[in-house]
């Protein structure tokens, strides 16, 4: 099955409807993290690597610099 992102986390963060709860949940979610990290590993995704990459780093902050002792 192939979920747009609004659409994944819809599917990810569904509790009330589902029989097992929060349970249910926390194994959409997992099967969703799952799925993006399989198919940001896969060939496919080299040729998107910069698209990539400018779309993660959006979401990333940290403090560390690259500048190495």
């Amino acid at each position: 099955m192939h979920l747009d992102g609004k659409m994944a986390l819809v599917y990810s963060r569904m509790r009330y409807e589902d029989p097992n709860g929060d349970y249910g949940r926390q194994a959409r979610q997992q099967q969703v993290i799952k799925a993006i990290l399989k198919k940001a590993t896969s060939m496919d995704a080299l040729g998107n690597f910069t698209d990539l990459l400018n779309t993660v780093s959006k979401n990333i902050a940290t403090n560390l610099s690259l500048m190495t002792c």
